[in-house]
Order: structure tokens, then sequence, then C-alpha cells
């Protein structure tokens, strides 16, 4: 782990400080591994979630959901 992006807020909101730093840093080419411990604490919305795993992807990082085997 290089960099912690963490929010104070809930989930329940995309635009959140925190995850508008890692998502810039994702497109900026900073970030190849995003690693969370549940899927809810980045987004609660489905498509929201979806999205997200689309623009990683597209830019070449991976999403890493601690405790999926």
């Amino acid at each position: 782990v290089t960099k912690v992006y963490r929010d104070t807020g809930s989930g329940l909101r995309l635009e959140r400080p925190g995850v508008d730093a890692l998502r810039a840093a994702v497109r900026a080419g900073e970030v190849r591994a995003i690693l969370i411990d549940s899927p809810a604490r980045l987004t609660r919305d489905t498509d929201d979630y979806a999205a997200l795993l689309a623009e990683w992807e597209q830019a070449g990082a991976t999403l890493i959901v601690a405790g999926e085997g």
C-alpha cells in the first residue's frame, strides 16, 4: 500500500473528496491496484460501482476486494 484514500462520509454519494482523488490518480496512471475492504464503502449504488469498475479497467487498474477469494 502506497497511499490511502479515505472519506468520512457514507458511500451513498459517489462524489466525495477521497473518491475524487482516487479517480484522478487512476486516470493519471499513478494507481494500478485499488484495495477495498467492502464494495459498500466505495459506493452503495450498483450502477456507480459498475461505472467505476469500467473506468478503472479502461485505465489499466484492478480492483481488489479484501476477503474475496
